[in-house]
């Protein structure tokens, strides 16, 4: 047999090994002790899955993976919505080494057994209702991964796994000092103990954690400088300290993290000045320093960040003006730097920039000067203020022809839209076809003496290009403007013969004269009842 023939049989022989070893596996019998504690895990769940029985092969069984030996190595609960708690057996699956429990709605605390299940390699707790303390996992010399996050877990942190590259416990509602001991997690890459209620400094040790990508201690009660030590985290892309009570200023040595891309300190008691240093780190695409107490100008240094999309200044005592350096900009898509200080910060060739507002360019254009145009989007500067617009629905009044002179406002025929008020004791629904109203009971008003105080008579509406809506009737118009109806309820009569009827307690609607067409101006003076005209009286006064 030639070698080229030994070495594919060879081969075949180990395909075969594999496929027989691999078969042997996946009709492995599960272990009888392990199905004991499968079923106690179904009944302390409320729920049965398939294969959790005695006798059943694992190659059958739902939501677990079994050894060549029938041992349960994995269990993936993921999203069940099972509710509950964790039976104290389910760590006695020796074997385990991946438990996820993600997305379900199960209580209590962690059983104290979880410190015996010791070849556990990866656990995740998340989006559940526990609560309680945390027992001692320092015995869990394998565990990688430990996610507890979205929980009610109480107490300290304290004994963690010495081998954890990523640990999450974000909101929850974990007490006390960040622990030292974290320092001792060199393997640790990701960190987020965010929305949680710890207290007192940042840790000094936390610069050693030389292989830690991404730390996130937001909103904390956490206190004290930030150290000057973190320059030690050489790895760093993420860093999240915001909505603490950080106080001191920013230290030079955040610019000496080379791979940082996301610096977000908002919402502390930071002083001082930015430092340039802040301002050299090539990679940072987010950058957000707001509400905080820093002073001082922004430094020309800014120009270094190339890949820049994301900056907040804004909420503190900037002052100065924007560096021209800011032109180089090229990514960057929101910049907010309102100021709060006595002096804002102002843009160096047309005034103030951004001022509470978010500059984007949207409306500040990235030129050399960064705000050469700088207006907020609706406003123009140039150009005149423009009037108010009228309200919609009301009939466009022509304010160029003035009402024609020498005619008396009693004798002026009424418009197609003014209702004339008749002797009867409600108002007629639609304008009487003489020209000249019938004078009422009442005496007729005489026109005022000087034509300022007289409220002229109502002009027609100008043409318009499509006929405007018929005015609703006087005791349907809803557009009585309010000033308007403070001056008729400032109106008394002429004699106790005619009293003036409670306004105020009738419903709205029924409150609207037709005085809506008279141009605002002529209701400015104070009136008297017998110096309105009768067609402009409400027609209330005559039910």
């Amino acid at each position: 047999m030639g070698s080229a023939a030994r070495v594919s049989a060879a081969v075949l022989s180990c395909v075969m090994l594999l496929l027989c070893c691999s078969n042997m596996a996946m009709a492995a019998v599960i272990q009888p002790k392990q199905v004991t504690i499968l079923q106690e895990c179904q009944k302390a769940w409320g729920q049965t899955f398939a294969g959790w029985a005695p006798g059943a092969n694992c190659a059958t069984a739902a939501k677990i993976t079994c050894d060549a030996a029938g041992y349960v190595t994995s269990m993936n609960m993921s999203g069940l919505v099972l509710t509950g708690s964790l039976p104290n057996s389910l760590f006695m699956l020796d074997k385990l080494t991946m438990l996820d429990f993600t997305y379900n709605r199960l209580t209590g605390g962690i059983p104290i057994t979880v410190g015996i299940a010791n070849k556990l390699q990866w656990m995740s707790l998340s989006r559940n209702n526990f609560d309680g303390m945390v027992p001692l996992l320092n015995t869990l010399a394998q565990l990688s991964y430990l996610d507890l996050s979205t929980n009610g877990f109480i107490g300290e942190l304290s004994s963690l796994p010495p081998a954890l590259a990523y640990f999450n416990v974000q909101y929850n509602q974990f007490t006390g000092s960040i622990p030292a001991a974290l320092a001792t997690l060199t393997k640790l890459t990701y960190l987020n103990l965010k929305s949680n209620q710890f207290s007192g400094a940042l840790p000094l040790a936390l610069g050693k954690l030389a292989n830690l990508q991404t730390l996130n201690i937001g909103t904390n009660a956490l206190t004290g400088p930030i150290p000057v030590g973190i320059s030690g985290l050489a790895k760093l892309t993420s860093l999240d300290l915001s909505y603490n009570k950080l106080s001191g200023p920013l230290p030079s040595s955040l610019g000496a993290l080379p791979v940082i891309q996301a610096i977000t300190l908002n919402e502390n008691d930071l002083t001082g000045a930015i430092p340039p240093a802040l301002f050299t780190l090539t990679q940072v695409t987010n950058l957000g320093l707001k509400a905080n107490a820093l002073t001082g100008s922004i430094p020309a240094s800014v120009g270094s960040l190339a890949s820049l999309v994301y900056m907040d200044l804004s909420e503190n005592s900037l002052t100065g003006t924007l560096p021209a350096a800011m032109g180089k900009l090229a990514k960057l898509v929101e910049f907010n730097v309102n100021s709060t200080g006595p002096t804002k910060v102002l843009c160096a060739a047309t005034g103030v920039c951004a001022v509470n507002q978010v500059a984007s360019s949207a409306f500040c254009q990235k030129c050399t000067t960064f705000c050469q145009v700088c207006t907020p989007p609706g406003k123009n500067t140039n150009s005149p203020p423009t009037p108010t617009p009228a309200p919609v629905g009301s009939p466009a009044v022509s304010p160029a022809p003035p009402p024609a002179t020498g005619t008396p406002p009693a004798a002026a025929p009424p418009s197609a839209n003014s209702p004339v008020v008749s002797p009867a004791p409600t108002p007629a629904p639609t304008p009487a076809p003489t020209p000249a109203p019938t004078p009422a009971p009442t005496p007729a008003p005489t026109p005022a003496p000087t034509p300022a105080p007289t409220p002229a008579p109502i002009p027609a509406p100008s043409p318009a290009p499509a006929p405007a809506p018929p005015l609703l009737p006087p005791l349907l118009n809803p557009l009585l403007p309010p000033l308007l109806l403070r001056r008729l309820l400032l109106l008394r009569p002429p004699s106790p013969q005619l009293p003036l009827p409670p306004l105020l307690l009738l419903p709205p609607l029924l409150l609207l004269p037709p005085l809506l067409l008279l141009p605002p101006p002529l209701l400015l003076p104070p009136l008297q009842w017998h110096q309105l005209p009768l067609l402009s009286r409400p027609p209330l006064l005559l039910l």
